[in-house]
């Protein structure tokens, strides 16, 4: 698998996963572009499998990316609803990356966090949504 793979792996999941609403103020995010437009990361993302070098699980915990919603309630983007071959692939994907640049899990996934927030945001926003 290639870093644009799991790039665009990652970022049209993610975009699956809105709108989300921030449950303590009620703020509706309705697309992965407003999201990261408002929210601001928080901490590093976390590979729950990678944390505990489980890299050969049959069944993957998943990741978490934190971010702040402006009410300061933090908020989190799993992969946790992805199929489980993707989750796997995109694990051992973390595993040789970590391996070839010597690097952590969390400094693999905080470095796609950040080239997947500045690729959604180059992109044109996303109509609203229609009203009701």
């Amino acid at each position: 698998m290639t870093s644009e793979e799991v790039f665009r792996i990652l970022r049209d999941h993610f975009r699956g996963l809105f709108p989300k609403v921030c449950s303590n103020c009620g703020r509706r995010f309705d697309s992965l572009h407003e999201y990261i437009h408002t929210t601001t990361p928080r901490g590093t993302p976390v590979s729950f499998d990678a944390d505990l070098e489980d890299w050969e699980t049959p069944q993957p915990i998943g990741s978490l990316a934190y971010a702040d919603c402006p009410c300061g309630n933090t908020l989190a983007l799993g992969t946790q609803s992805m199929a489980l071959p993707t989750r796997l692939a995109l694990l051992e994907w973390v595993r040789e990356q970590c391996e070839t640049r010597h690097v952590t899990a969390s400094e693999v996934l905080a470095g796609l966090r950040q080239q997947i927030r500045e690729g959604v945001l180059q992109d044109p926003p996303p109509p609203p949504p229609p009203s009701p």
